[in-house]
């Protein structure tokens, strides 16, 4: 409050209440304020500049000498101008406030320190932005025979909408927009019934409560079954490296085509190989570039209608029979001592390829420390991850019921020449023609059961591990019913 100022004023003395010099004080009225939005809340970021206007006036006070101070939140901002109606103008940068809700006051206080102000509220919302939305399943690419239905699961979510308020449609490049969709909490299950044939384009579009939407697609086939099969090769097929093979298939003598047949031989792992040769409904195709490894390979038939068929066979390339590497081969099972037949007919001893490719043992020589000997001189290729079985005899009504020897060795009543497997302890060598020694077992009488072969635990097949007496263990499959133990030629009983 100013300090009271003085008016003097000539009185009558004859004037009824009237004394000389008296004083008069004015009576305290603080600034008007009114405060507003240029538009209406809530606001969003990246829309623009935000808008307050204002208005002060006094009794008193001509606007130029009244101190006005902006206030965001309890925090002051930097004074304002106005003019000389006052009138203020509040401009904030949009970008350099976070989302939520705010509290502006624009205070006034006048000459005598009287107080005015006033205060809105608003609200500010992130940027607009669209929702993201994800096809769950099915996978892209994926296929389903003509006829089935399609079930189809999405998600979408959104920084500003409620899941629950969040809409989805479902849309078929071929059929159009897709019926029987069920959509909660930002989730939308499609079972989709009687789509047409050929390649659709499935598109799952999610729109939120500003309208602003995205979406996701996946491809996917709906195959007509045009009765398409590969007659050759035979599934699991194995092939060498380099090797032509000729791959042959066609259609049904019952399937009726809608206008022009195409064929397409695709591998899983080297993409699309070829149409072959087509003659009328069958195609043939020579390929000799695969890799090496496993391949799914698919016929795909198409007509004019783009409808599918497709037939699959699983072929492995390998490459060619090389020389064994040190411990490509190891000895994984031994039969030392025999008891439903004689030793000179039932010992047989078991090799195990860990190398990926095939390995031709021709030459290769199995002996001992001093006068045991076989090589072995014809061609014997072992399949990688294969076990290969050499018997005293091959005759399995002779040798104690094994059916799965691949070749034999000499095994003589007395030494020299051939090969015996020593009941008291020996050594079993594997010698590459070069010289090379590829595994060696060094085995004692302790190993020996009568009627039990002794073999090496399947999770320890390398030839670091059947140098330890602790991977080995008789083996408890009957080879037949009544007879002796072993596996031989398949995998060992776990130790």
């Amino acid at each position: 409050m100013r300090s009271p100022f003085l008016i003097t004023m000539l009185c009558s003395t004859f004037a009824v209440g009237c004394k000389p010099d008296q004083n008069f004080t004015r009576i305290p009225s603080p600034p008007t304020v009114s405060l507003s939005a240029v538009e209406e809340g809530p606001y969003r970021q990246a829309e623009g500049d935000l808008a307050f206007p204002g208005a002060v006036s006094d009794n008193f006070d001509a606007p130029s000498r009244i101190a006005l101070t902006w206030i965001l939140d309890g925090e002051p901002l930097d004074e304002p101008f106005f003019d000389e109606d006052g009138e203020v103008l509040l401009r904030l940068v949009s970008e350099t406030l976070t989302p939520g809700l705010f509290e502006l006051t624009l205070q006034a206080i006048d000459s005598d320190e009287d107080r005015g102000e006033a205060t809105i509220t608003f609200e500010l919302l992130g940027p607009r932005e669209a929702p993201t939305v994800r096809i769950i399943d099915p996978a892209d690419e994926s296929r389903i025979d003509l006829g089935s239905t399609l079930t189809a699961r999405g998600e979408a979510a959104d920084s500003w909408t409620d899941a629950d308020e969040l809409s989805f449609r479902w849309e078929s490049s071929i059929d159009g927009a897709l019926e029987g969709s069920i959509s909660e909490g930002g989730q939308s299950i499609l079972f989709a019934e009687d789509l047409s044939a050929g390649e659709h384009r499935i598109t799952l579009t999610a729109t939120d409560a500003d309208g602003d939407h995205d979406s996701d697609s996946i491809t996917l086939w709906v195959d007509r079954p045009l009765g398409v099969s590969i007659t050759a090769p035979a599934t699991e097929s194995v092939f060498n490296l380099d090797a032509s093979i000729p791959f042959e298939g066609g259609l049904d003598e019952s399937v009726v085509v809608d206008g022009a047949l195409r064929f397409r031989w695709e591998s899983d792992v080297d993409g699309v190989l070829g149409e072959g040769v087509v003659s009328e409904r069958d195609t043939r195709l020579e390929f000799d570039g695969l890799q090496a490894g496993s391949h799914l390979i698919t016929l795909v038939a198409t007509d004019d209608l783009g409808s599918l068929g497709r037939d699959e066979v699983v072929v492995d390339i390998i490459v060619g029979p090389v020389d064994a590497e040190p411990g490509d081969l190891i000895f994984s099972e031994l039969m030392i001592n025999p008891d439903a037949v004689d030793d000179v007919q039932g010992e047989w001893f078991e090799l195990y390829n860990t190398s990926g490719s095939q390995i031709d043992i021709q030459g290769y020589t199995i002996q001992d420390e001093d006068f045991d000997e076989w090589v072995i001189d014809v061609p014997m290729v072992v399949p990688p991850g294969e076990y290969f079985v050499l018997c005293a005899n091959t005759d399995a009504a002779r040798n104690g019921g094994v059916e799965t020897c691949d070749a034999a060795f000499v095994r003589p009543q007395l030494p020299p020449p051939g090969l015996a497997l020593g009941n008291s302890g020996d050594e079993m060598i594997l010698i590459r023609p070069d010289g090379e020694e590829i595994d060696r077992v060094e085995y004692t009488s302790s190993w020996v059961r009568a009627g039990t072969a002794i073999g090496l635990d399947p999770d320890h097949l390398d030839n670091v591990s059947n140098d330890d007496r602790a991977n080995w263990c008789e083996q408890s499959t009957a080879i037949r019913a009544g007879g002796d133990d072993g596996t031989p030629g398949e995998e060992n009983d776990p130790c």
